[in-house]
């Protein structure tokens, strides 16, 4: 570097350190009045902003002790969601038990009577359709006996795709009820 340009940008800080002004918001202070008002202000701004810190210190205590309690009551809650959880899986696991003995110990009878032939033929239905209602009943009683061991859940022995339509009769109203029955 050149002499000329040294002692030139020291010449500059210097005057800048000497100038007797002391610009709004500067730290720089040059006699013991201008550092007073200084550190009064500042002292001023400390005290209002450890107020802002004590205000916000309290609301925080007061945000954190809502938080507690409601963490409390949640923790609560859960507690007795729980224990009504375990009542009521300790009841279903009892009901459970309590179908397994029914279906074990229970004597499934299939009680509705036997239709026999003749009774559609002195209805005045023809030997073809006493056949398919023999054959219908047979499913029916199939049906019935598979549902109540727990083999089947869905009972198809009325579909009567292709064949023909069974007419009302009330002779086949027990045999309908042991079908509702096991449903």
């Amino acid at each position: 570097m050149e002499p000329s340009r040294c002692s030139r940008g020291e010449e500059a800080k210097k005057r800048k350190l000497e100038a007797p002004i002391i610009r709004e918001g500067s730290l720089v202070a040059f006699d013991t009045v201008d550092l007073k008002a200084l550190l009064d202000q500042h002292s001023d701004q400390m005290r209002r902003m450890q107020s802002q810190i004590d205000g916000l210190a309290a609301t925080n205590c007061a945000l954190q002790a809502r938080l507690d309690d409601q963490a409390e009551k949640q923790a609560e809650q859960v507690d007795e969601l729980r224990e009504k959880c375990d009542v009521l899986e300790s009841r279903c696991g009892s009901l459970e038990r309590s179908i397994q003995v029914l279906r074990k110990d229970v004597s499934w009878s299939y009680s509705a009577p036997d239709i026999p032939r003749s009774h559609w033929i002195e209805q005045g239905c023809d030997g073809e359709y006493a056949h398919n209602m023999e054959e219908c009943l047979g499913r029916i009683k199939q049906d019935v006996e598979d549902i109540r061991k727990g083999e089947e859940d869905c009972c198809l022995c009325l579909d009567y795709e292709h064949q023909m339509a069974v007419l009302h009769d009330d002779a086949l109203l027990p045999h309908f009820k042991e079908l509702a029955d096991a449903i």
